[in-house]
């Protein structure tokens, strides 16, 4: 379990601009299964916003050189 923990503060470190959603989608879509859309994706209890937002925090951060490190 401390190494999931220590992933989740990686990967919320990774995101510098709307950290809160990116989390939220990060989680839901791990949870969620089969994900068809990410409209679709907002309904997951999981991720508790609309899909407006989720495009919104995806247009927002694009830092990737960063996700990959914490992948790793």
């Amino acid at each position: 379990m401390a190494c999931l923990a220590v992933f989740r503060q990686e990967l919320m470190g990774c995101f510098t601009r709307r950290s809160d959603a990116l989390f939220e989608l990060a989680d839901a879509v791990l949870a969620a299964g089969l994900v068809l859309s990410l409209p679709h994706l907002s309904l997951d209890p999981l991720h508790r916003r609309g899909h407006g937002s989720v495009y919104a925090a995806l247009a927002k951060d694009r830092d990737r050189a960063r996700l990959e490190r914490a992948a790793r």
